[in-house]
Formats: C-alpha cells, sequence, structure tokens
C-alpha cells in the first residue's frame, strides 16, 4: 500500500510540474502576444502621425514654410544651420508644441484632434536644411526637373554651374527657354542638346563625361539669346535615371529646394518619412512636346507628308 501511495504522490507531483511549465508557456504567450499587440498599435499611431505631418508641411507654400519666423518657431533663433550639411534639427517635440508651430504656417489648431495623446506618449521630430552644391538629385527616366533662372542677377552671378551624373540612364537632354516679360521666344532647334554617357557623340548628341563636365551659364548656354535673357532650364535623362548637382558662384538668385524629415514616437516606437519640397513649381513631363526614343540622331524632322 505504501508503495501505491509513493507511485500516486510521483504521478501527482509530475502532473503539477507538467501542468505548471504548460501554465508558464501560455502565461509567456499571451504576454508576447499582448505586447506585439501593443507595439503594432503604437506604430500604427506613429505612421499616422508622421504620414500626417508629412502630409501638411508637404502641401505647404515653400515661401510660406521658408519664413523667418515659421522657422524660428520651430528651430529658434540661429537659422544658419539650415545651410549645413546635416541642418536644423527639433526632438521630442510635444504635440502642443507642434499645434503653435502649425499654427505659424496658417493651419487651424483642430488640425491634430484626432490625435489625442499624452505629451509622454508620443514625440515628434522634424529636420530641415537647404540644398547645396554636394547634393545629387535623382531624376527617373523619361521625368524632367527644371532649374528657373528667371530670378538671377546676372550682374552678381559668376555663372551656374551644371553637372549630371549617370545612374543607369544612357543619355539625357536640356532645353533652354527664353522668355521676356510675358512673351517666350519661339522655340528653336538649338534650344535643345542632347548628352550620351559615352565616349564620342554620335550625330548630334554630344559626349558628355558624368559628373565632371560642367554645363554653365553664362559659358556653355546663352544667359540671353535673340534679346531673351534665359528663363527655365531643364534637364531630362533617357534610358535610365540620372543624378543633378550645380555650383552657384557669385550672388545667384535660384530657388532651390528644401530637405524635410519628420519622425514620431509613439509608445516607444519610431516611424521617419522624408521629402523634399520644391521652390519653384514647373511643368511636368507630359506637356514636354518633343519625344526621344534614345536612338537615331538628334535631329528635327521637316517632312510632314
Amino acid at each position: 500500500m505504501k508503495n501505491y501511495t509513493g507511485q500516486i504522490l510521483a504521478i501527482v507531483l509530475v502532473i503539477l510540474v507538467v501542468t505548471s511549465v504548460i501554465g508558464f508557456a501560455l502565461y509567456a504567450r499571451i504576454i508576447r502576444d499582448s505586447q506585439r499587440v501593443v507595439d503594432e498599435r503604437a506604430s500604427i499611431e506613429a505612421n499616422e502621425l508622421t504620414e500626417t505631418i508629412t502630409g501638411l508641411l508637404a502641401s505647404s507654400d515653400y515661401d510660406n514654410l521658408t519664413r523667418d519666423d515659421v522657422l524660428r518657431e520651430l528651430f529658434g533663433d540661429n537659422l544658419d544651420c539650415l545651410y549645413t550639411a546635416d541642418g536644423c534639427r527639433v526632438s521630442n517635440m510635444t504635440l502642443e508644441r507642434l499645434k503653435d508651430f502649425l499654427r505659424s504656417l496658417g493651419f487651424d489648431e483642430n488640425v491634430l484632434s484626432d490625435f489625442d495623446f499624452d505629451d509622454e506618449y508620443c514625440m515628434v521630430e522634424i529636420a530641415m536644411r537647404y540644398n547645396n552644391e554636394n547634393d545629387r538629385l535623382e531624376i527617373k527616366q523619361d521625368y524632367a526637373y527644371s532649374v528657373l533662372l528667371n530670378k538671377v542677377d546676372w550682374g552678381r552671378c559668376t555663372s551656374i554651374d551644371f553637372f549630371m551624373e549617370r545612374i543607369d540612364a544612357q543619355a539625357f537632354t536640356i532645353s533652354t527657354f527664353y522668355k521676356q516679360n510675358n512673351e517666350y521666344k519661339d522655340y528653336a532647334r538649338n534650344d535643345i542638346d542632347g548628352y550620351l554617357y559615352s565616349s564620342g557623340g554620335v550625330g548630334d548628341w554630344k559626349n558628355y563625361t558624368p559628373n565632371q563636365s560642367q554645363l554653365s551659364f553664362p559659358g556653355n548656354y546663352d544667359i540671353n539669346k535673340d534679346g531673351f535673357p534665359v528663363h527655365e532650364a531643364r534637364f531630362k535623362p533617357l534610358g535610365g535615371d540620372s543624378h543633378l548637382r550645380w555650383r552657384l558662384v557669385g550672388e545667384c538668385d535660384v530657388s532651390g529646394y528644401l530637405f524635410v524629415e519628420v519622425g514620431a514616437v509613439c509608445g516607444g516606437k519610431y516611424i521617419g518619412k522624408e521629402f523634399i519640397l520644391y521652390g519653384d513649381v514647373f511643368a511636368p513631363p507630359l506637356f514636354d512636346y518633343v519625344l526621344f526614343n534614345g536612338f537615331g540622331n538628334l535631329e528635327m524632322d521637316w517632312d510632314f507628308d
């Protein structure tokens, strides 16, 4: 009888141990699942807040966003950092401080009413900087990027040097537009140039050494043609993507662009976005009326028969 009693106790003990292990395992699984749900919710909230701020800033007028009083509301009195490689950055912004900044931009005070978090749950980070000559702006295949030169005082601006760098494009074109008051100069054949990323030009296509050959106004291109001052230079890569950068020599009033980073931390989860706000609005490539297939000579076809 004693032997049976000992066996029963041993069996009960084993059952208790196994049950405890299973119980602890289930408890740990429940805790992990609960934490995962909390983390996923925090990530969703951080993403929604980041997307909302990004949308508000991206829809803002460039001249309005870059006003000194608006930027000081965000970064304080020292704005020299906007011209550095790292830019100006503010972290650990509460939602109340963010609302003050958005109000300075002209947004309604209830624009963030959907985000009813306490200051310890969600914090915001915003960074901005102006473009500099070391930046490389990526232009997608068959898209165009325009630099408006209509505000440049060529008495104070020595030159503006453009550089293209191949990503996987085969060639690129530069179109120049000249305008006096509200009248554009009639478009001519020599108002567009084609460049090949290769040794030796083909036909009307010129050779271009990536990131070395500079395309300058004035120099390679006229700042006045037929009595019309230069208004716009448009760059379009063909057969792939390219990088564009430019260098200003002298005091050149060229509207560039603003790099903006937006991030939010909610419940310890960080989501960040970045975008570029352009200083000038230019026509999209949909309205380019000169089409290329990347083959043959760059020449006009005057045969309309």
